[in-house]
């Protein structure tokens, strides 16, 4: 559902205001959003007022309102749209007006009005003129113009009678948006249909039915603006990247012959962390027409967006920013924030795929962290699933696609399953199977990695089966992000798998490369460390498992994902209290995965702990802990600390903390943490502590 709320003007001022509110409260909640007291009464002010001022009339209720729409001034209004729902550009617009010839974008604030949100609202109309199918050709073939508008809704707001537009490429957009008061608001609506070019009809369901499609200029914008780009950037690394160019240019090769043949692939590429997958991702991205890079990380979203705009306007000074083609100099910044609309969050694509929602203009589909994907039964964006995530994409493609040549090419991250209901790529070799004409290609590397499949008969099944395509550079076995101590991955793997032997003559091995691991029982210990290190640009940050809950006591917060502002914590400069490098806050697992910093603080707590010879897993709950004894959680547990332990491109140090020795916290008793520490002793960690 794209609209909350829509009909035509009649048959709005007919219904109660009662009616409205109920009908947004009930698409609110088919389409998993909150609905807050405070949001409802902003509706039930908003369609009282919105009734009034179509009707010409300030404060009279519905009693006189059919009278009142015989005020000419007013009544070319024939469409309302309520909560529009542009889900591909992650915005929600309060009201839509439609009159022949005009596109009303009505934004509602309880007080006075701010620049900021006149900018909200012009932010909207651009972003309907860049990238909704439907509005760009009723501008370019029937004329049509779209008008921002902020409506106070108690504060009295000067009468604006100005109505200027855009230069090109943005012509039929108002230059700046409106503000108008309750009293005010029909003389400024009559004042909008005196600007209109056209008297062209809009058709309301297809308006709201209308495909997502991003303008020419923006794809020009964005291929200018990420040319610019060192997008490796991202995943900053010395050794040579012959395994990445030869990576993409096969997938390159297959994604034209899909094309070429109308046929459907999944291309399945798999790499050990810091391996350089997401690089690959990116790169197709920027190289290849009709795509779009979706990632189950959601933060990896944030970071890459940040990480992009900034990336730009730190080439250029302020007076040397390069403006694509097409755009003014004023409105490079908005251009810049609209050109990541290729980067998308996982739930997203979905939801805005679904039966009854706004279609798309790509054939080709990135998905990073594929592994992550959910099965059937899986509650996703607040739907449970009808099945397999995989399988959901595929079948959207198609919906979507008709008779085109379709390819997803999957990133896979091996290990790295840290929550509940992901399918594994399991998942995408059953949709290839089930759905006519798909094919998947991945390679023997890939196939034959430990614990891919529960049993060699499913290996083997899956190695032979008749869809399966050869895929020669599939597997990327060199790592980007320890391009100096390449054998802390398997350190790490030892460490979870308990092999002390082996993660002792890994360190060994790593100490010989003057790169060591460290572990210490004091934390102002570990910021010293880490500060006396860290230069320049170099990232830095304290992280932890999201079960971390008793690092409180030492002064370590582990941020909640809702609040974890990750894009900053990861892009901040220091001296910035939001930046990584301050060391003040940590992040969990699910932040950090398929990110990375140069040096890490691994915080670790009570809930992975080294005992009777395995690792048993914890979670705090009132005055203790609780053992949890599912395969599933231990699985989960050990990836998740996996992935702590495998963040840091140069320097990782360990702190253990020592517990309360006065036994008055018993969620701190010493012996949860003395015999990890040991342990970790034992797999070669350099204590600072002596």
């Amino acid at each position: 559902m794209s609209a909350w709320y829509s009909s035509n003007t009649r048959s709005f001022l007919d219904s109660s205001t009662e009616t409205v509110v109920g009908a947004l409260a009930k698409a609110a909640a088919v389409g998993g959003w909150e609905t807050p007291p405070a949001q409802e009464k902003e509706w039930n002010s908003s369609i009282d007022l919105l009734k009034e001022s179509l009707t010409d009339t300030q404060n009279e209720r519905l009693s006189i309102l059919q009278d009142a729409l015989a005020d000419p001034r007013t009544t070319p209004f024939s469409e309302v749209i309520l909560e529009y729902d542009f889900r591909r550009r992650g915005l929600r617009m309060d009201c839509i007006l439609l009159a022949p010839g005009l596109i009303v974008v009505l934004e509602f604030k309880r007080r006075k009005i701010t620049a900021a949100d006149k900018d909200q609202a012009m932010n909207y109309a651009i972003n309907l003129r860049e990238f909704h199918e439907v509005t760009q050709d009723l501008i370019a073939k029937e004329n049509i113009v779209i008008a921002p508008v902020v409506v106070s809704t108690r504060s009295e707001v000067p009468s604006e009678e100005l109505l200027e537009f855009h230069d090109s490429p943005w012509t039929n957009v108002l230059s700046e948006s409106l503000t108008s008061d309750a009293r005010h608001l029909a003389d400024l609506l009559h004042s909008l249909l005196k600007s209109r070019k056209s008297n062209s009809k809009i058709d309301r369901v297809q308006w709201i039915q209308s495909r997502f499609r991003p303008s020419s200029s923006i794809l020009d914008a964005a291929v200018s603006l990420y040319g610019q780009h060192d997008v490796s950037s991202i995943s900053d690394h010395a050794l040579p990247t012959k395994l990445i160019e030869e990576c993409v240019e096969e997938i390159r090769e297959g994604i034209e012959e899909v094309r070429a043949n109308r046929s459907k692939k999944i291309i399945l590429i798999s790499g050990a962390p810091g391996a350089g997958k997401t690089l690959v991702g990116l790169q197709l991205l920027f190289s290849t027409e009709k795509s779009v890079f979706v990632t189950g990380n959601a933060p990896l979203v944030d970071v890459l967006q940040l990480a992009l705009k900034n990336s730009y306007r730190e080439k250029h000074t302020a007076s040397q920013l390069k403006v694509p083609s097409g755009y003014k100099r004023k409105q490079l910044n908005q251009v810049i924030d609209m050109t990541t609309f290729s980067i998308e969050k996982a739930h997203r694509f979905l939801k805005t795929r679904s039966g009854n929602s706004i279609a798309s203009n790509e054939t080709l589909v990135i998905f990073d962290e594929a592994q992550r994907t959910y099965l059937k039964g899986r509650n996703v964006a607040d739907e449970k699933l009808k099945e397999d995530e995989a399988q959901l994409v595929l079948e959207a493609l198609e919906r979507d696609h008709p008779g085109e040549g379709l390819a997803v090419v999957c990133l896979l991250g091996h290990n790295q399953a840290i929550n509940t209901g992901e399918s594994g790529v399991f998942s995408w070799f059953k949709a290839a199977s089930a759905l006519h004409d798909w094919s998947f290609q991945i390679s023997d590397t890939t196939l034959n990695l430990p614990n891919l499949f529960e049993t060699p008969d499913i290996l083997e099944k899956w190695k032979n089966h008749e869809k399966r395509l050869p895929f020669k550079n599939g597997h990327l076995d060199h790592s980007l992000r320890f391009y100096r101590n390449r054998e802390i991955e398997k350190w790490a793997g030892a460490v979870i798998e308990r092999d002390q032997k082996s993660a002792a003559q890994f360190a060994n091995q790593l100490k010989k490369e003057n790169s060591l691991i460290y572990i210490t029982r004091d934390i102002k210990l570990a910021k010293q460390w880490i500060k006396k290190r860290r230069i320049g640009n170099e990232r830095a940050g304290l992280i932890a498992s999201s079960q971390a809950r008793r690092l409180i006591a030492e002064g370590i917060h582990v941020l909640p994902q809702a609040d974890s502002k990750i894009a900053h914590w990861m892009l901040a400069p220091s001296g910035d209290i939001r930046s990584s490098n301050m060391l003040e806050y940590a992040q969990n697992q699910f932040q950090v995965q398929g990110l990375e910093l140069d040096y890490t603080i691994l915080c670790w707590d009570a809930d992975f702990r080294y005992s009777e010879s395995d690792w048993q897993i914890h979670n705090i709950s009132g005055a203790g802990w609780q053992k949890q004894g599912k395969t599933e959680e231990h699985r989960f547990r050990q990836n998740s600390y996996r992935v702590l332990l495998t963040r840091a491109r140069k320097g990782l140090i360990i702190f253990v903390p020592n517990g309360d020795i006065s036994r008055d916290d018993l969620t701190r008793a010493p012996e949860f943490f003395d015999s990890t520490y040991q342990f970790l002793i034992g797999c070669g960690c350099e204590s600072l502590d002596e």
